[in-house]
Formats: C-alpha cells, sequence, structure tokens
C-alpha cells in the first residue's frame, strides 16, 4: 500500500519535491532550507490564492548546476570553464533575481527595460560589478545605447546578434559581442515551431567575414527538452559551428548552449543536474577534438529548469459542480484564475502537480477537474490523463497547491475579469516575509482607467 509521501510524490529529489512532505495531521509541509512550515496554517494566516517563494531552492539549484559543471571539468581534465547566466524574463521579480544572484549566478536579459533596472542596481550597488550581463532579443537603438553606454562605464554586457541589422549596428560596438545561431538541426521536444526565429541561419553565418570583437557564439532551439540526448545532441553541433567561426575570429572563446532544460512537471523523473553536466562537457569535449578547435568555455541559461520549483501557489476550492459522462465526477471551483494566476495552463496547455494542503491521508478520493473564477471557458484544468484525485469536500475548507510555479507565471499574470493576484510570501530562515499584498477593487481599477 502506498503511503500518503508516495501518493502524492513528496519527499523525491528526482521530480524536485525533496522539500515537501506531509505531517501526521495530514497538511502540506515545506522545508525552506532551515525550518519546516505547514502550508495549511499559512494559508490560513495569509489567505488565498497564495503564492510562496522558497528563495533556498533557487538559490541551491544555482549552486548545484555550478558545481556539476565545475565538477565534471575537472574530472574530465576540461581546459574551457562554465558560467550560468540567470535569465530575468522567467521571473522578472527582483527576489528571484537577486536569490540567483546571490548564489552566483551571472544574468541575461531579454529587452532594454530589464537591462535599465540591471544599469540601476549596479549603480546603487545591489549588483556587484563581477556580475557578467548578456542581452539577447531585438535590439532597438535604445537597447544598444543602453548596453554601450554600460560597457563604457566598465560593465560587462555583451549584445548578442540575432539579426543582419544588429550586425550592422554593432560594427563599430568596441566591446565583446556575441552571434546567435539558427542551426541546421530538429530535436524532439515540445518546441511546436517549424521555423525557427532566433539568430543568423548557420549557412549565412558561416559565410561571414571576421566579426570585430567576437566573443560568444550561442542558440536557442528548444524548451523544456524532456531527453537527455536531445538536450546534448545539438551542444555537438553549436561545436562544429564554433570551430568554424574560430578561423576567422580567433578571438572567440565561448559557446552558449542557451535554455531548454526541462522540468518534471508530471512527476516523473528526466534527468539529474550531474546527468545534465556530464553530458555537456563530454559533448562539448569530444566535438573541439572531433574538429580540432580549443574547447570552449561553456555558458547555460536554463531559467524554468532553475525558477520553477522555488514556487508553489496556493487556491481554496470554493465550490463543486457535478459532470456527467466524463472521466471526472465534479469539477472543483478555486478561488483563483488558471488565466491569471497560472497563464500557461491556457496558453500552451501546461500540466501542474498538484497536491492537496489538507485532507493528505484522506479516504475515498474524488476524481476532479478544476474550474477558475473567471466567467470564461478557457479558464480550467483538464488533464491529459483523465482526472485528478482530491480529498472529498466536506464542512472543512479545503485547499490544493501547484508546485513548480515560479517560472514565467509572474511575468504573464493579468487582471482578466479584474481578478486580484495572489498574495506573495516568501519563506527563508524560518522567517516568512510579505511581498505583495492582493488588489483591491480600486488598485485593479486605476490600472484600467477607473
Amino acid at each position: 500500500m502506498k503511503s500518503v509521501a508516495d501518493t502524492w510524490s513528496l519527499g523525491d529529489g528526482s521530480v524536485n519535491t525533496e522539500r515537501y512532505s506531509p505531517s501526521l495531521a495530514g497538511t502540506l509541509l515545506v522545508n525552506d532550507g532551515t525550518a519546516v512550515h505547514d502550508v495549511a496554517e499559512l494559508v490560513a494566516r495569509y489567505g488565498s490564492p497564495l503564492e510562496i517563494f522558497i528563495p533556498d531552492t533557487l538559490s541551491t539549484r544555482v549552486r548545484a548546476v555550478r558545481d556539476a559543471f565545475d565538477a565534471e571539468i575537472r574530472a574530465a581534465g576540461y581546459r574551457g570553464s562554465f558560467a550560468y547566466h540567470y535569465p530575468m524574463k522567467v521571473n522578472q521579480r527582483k527576489e528571484f533575481v537577486m536569490t540567483a544572484v546571490r548564489a552566483g549566478a551571472n544574468l541575461e536579459t531579454s529587452s532594454r527595460n530589464e537591462l535599465a533596472l540591471l544599469k540601476r542596481a549596479f549603480d546603487d550597488g545591489t549588483l556587484p560589478n563581477s556580475v557578467r550581463v548578456l542581452c539577447n532579443g531585438p535590439k532597438t537603438e535604445a537597447y544598444l545605447a543602453l548596453a554601450l553606454e554600460m560597457h563604457r562605464e566598465g560593465r560587462s554586457v555583451t549584445p548578442i546578434i540575432e539579426s543582419e541589422e544588429e550586425l550592422r549596428a554593432l560594427e563599430t560596438y568596441d566591446g565583446p559581442v556575441g552571434v546567435r545561431a539558427d542551426m541546421k538541426l530538429k530535436i524532439s521536444s515540445h518546441w511546436d515551431k517549424k521555423h525557427n526565429r532566433f539568430g543568423l541561419p548557420e549557412d549565412q553565418l558561416l559565410s561571414l567575414p571576421a566579426i570585430p570583437n567576437l566573443t560568444i557564439v550561442s542558440y536557442h532551439i528548444s524548451s523544456q527538452i524532456e531527453s537527455l540526448d536531445e538536450v546534448v545532441k545539438p551542444v555537438e553541433h553549436i561545436v562544429q559551428v564554433y570551430a568554424a567561426l574560430h578561423k576567422r575570429n580567433p578571438g572567440l572563446t565561448t559557446v552558449n548552449i542557451g535554455g531548454g532544460a526541462g522540468i518534471p512537471y508530471k512527476k516523473k523523473p528526466l534527468y539529474s543536474i550531474e546527468e545534465l553536466a556530464a553530458g555537456v562537457v563530454h559533448a562539448c569535449a569530444s566535438a573541439a577534438k572531433a574538429n580540432a578547435v580549443e574547447q570552449p568555455n561553456i555558458i547555460c541559461e536554463w531559467g524554468r529548469f532553475m525558477a520553477a520549483p522555488a514556487q508553489l501557489t496556493v487556491f481554496k476550492i470554493i465550490g463543486a459542480k457535478r459532470i456527467v459522462d466524463a472521466p471526472a465526477k465534479a469539477w472543483y471551483i478555486i478561488d483563483g484564475s488558471f488565466i491569471t494566476d497560472l497563464p500557461d495552463t491556457w496558453s500552451i496547455h501546461q500540466r501542474w502537480h498538484f497536491v492537496p494542503v489538507n485532507g493528505l491521508g484522506s479516504a475515498g478520493q474524488t476524481p476532479v477537474w478544476f474550474a477558475g473564477s473567471s466567467c470564461d471557458s478557457d479558464d480550467e484544468y483538464v488533464p491529459d490523463e483523465g482526472a485528478i484525485m482530491m480529498p472529498p469536500l466536506s464542512d472543512s475548507a479545503l485547499y490544493v497547491a501547484a508546485l513548480d510555479t515560479g517560472a514565467y507565471q509572474d511575468s504573464l499574470s493579468s487582471r482578466h475579469c479584474l481578478l486580484s493576484h495572489p498574495r506573495r510570501i516568501a519563506l527563508a530562515g524560518g522567517h516568512v516575509s510579505e511581498h505583495d499584498a492582493p488588489d483591491t477593487p480600486v488598485s485593479i481599477g486605476a490600472l484600467f482607467g477607473w
């Protein structure tokens, strides 16, 4: 017979639930790295919907990736170095960004506005000068001008060339630059794009004359890659591109393998951090040898992989509606919205791992689907595999938690139906800090001119 922890896949590091466990009272516990918190008690104190950030999860993962690559580089006698860059777009909240930086991350921006916030943080001393910044995304004149300004102030800011226009615009840039390759390679993943809009086509890139100050060649080939082999395959290919470019650009030192590492949202193991590091380092080493080129430095920009497990979102079940002739017997209606609070649910059909916050040991569970509180037919969660087993509703309030919500959900969230965003708290060192209170009708209305 399965234990309560096994039933809900709790306490398993291979699926990123090592910080979660059931209490003897059947409530969900979470460890912040120093102390254990009862999520039911937190929601009783702070209300719902509630976002709970665990900074130690993010910092531990950043350190684990750095340590795994450094260990693999030493063990393999690899002659390049490794650096991790946290992509701000995955979660731009200051507490996320600074947690990653304090754990040793560098940064990556996708817009002029992100870079402007970093400039202010450098200027006021919040960011140490040692942090290196890569600039991805389309480069407006203002974006490039700010990058140049920061470079001339002594900051390490490297624009990554995405197009012919950017190539021309950066001809006189006197700092280091990178270039993104649109490689002639496809892999199996959740990526559903027939054409990759990122970077210069590989053939065109390899036919270019020398690019002044070129130091990095990068790619972005997919997102949420669930097979280790499919992570490694493009690494081997980018080193071939690196070798060809190196002949005309001897200052080229680094390959940036971008993002894409997957999260086990369905709580089935994918691969470990150590397996990722070993696969990437060995692929770079073998490809460099095969192409007779110096072993390059390695950069990665894994965002979802780092940030998603660092947050959970809690909802109260505020009602139920019977369903006829379906795998689920009832809609459980949450006091939030999938469209506003977990927008990847309807935009890319993201699957979540839902765990009861109370009633973990309840008998006679009910197969359910979830519905949000907006009046929109897309505001629902219906999993591919039929139904979600949840405790039956009783006189006591039932709360449920969606795990792995730290990536993209905050930056993409909206105010559909003028619903409030969740209250946000963080758990660190045994303490609870509040980061955002819920909206009021007046504050939400003000966003729309009321």
